[in-house]
């Protein structure tokens, strides 16, 4: 499986616990190693910096794009980069909106 482009074991280690029904995934980051998810996924974290950005993909329509599919319902506006820190990494737990099992 991979996280953000990165294959496990390469700056990202997944925990899946509490599947099917409750599902909850808790990645531990490297020092400076990052993963994107929508807003709204994160449950905790430790040692992680975050920025949220407008979730823009030029492929499927930009700006336009974006704010219609976060109107029907299909994604969030905006994504959080989350980031391990630098001297020792750390770890974000991340959830889905609705009870359901995660698929890595």
């Amino acid at each position: 499986s991979a996280v953000d482009g990165v294959p496990a074991g390469k700056g990202v280690k997944e925990i899946l616990k509490h599947s099917p029904a409750f599902s909850l995934l808790t990645l531990q980051l490297d020092a400076g190693r990052s993963i994107i998810a929508e807003a709204g996924a994160m449950v905790c974290m430790q040692d992680v910096e975050v920025q949220t950005h407008l979730a823009v993909n030029r492929e499927t329509g930009g700006c336009f794009g974006s704010l219609g599919r976060a109107v029907l319902g299909d994604q969030t506006l905006f994504t959080n980069t989350f980031t391990g820190s630098e001297r020792s990494g750390g770890w974000v737990s991340l959830a889905p909106s609705a009870a359901g099992d995660i698929a890595i």
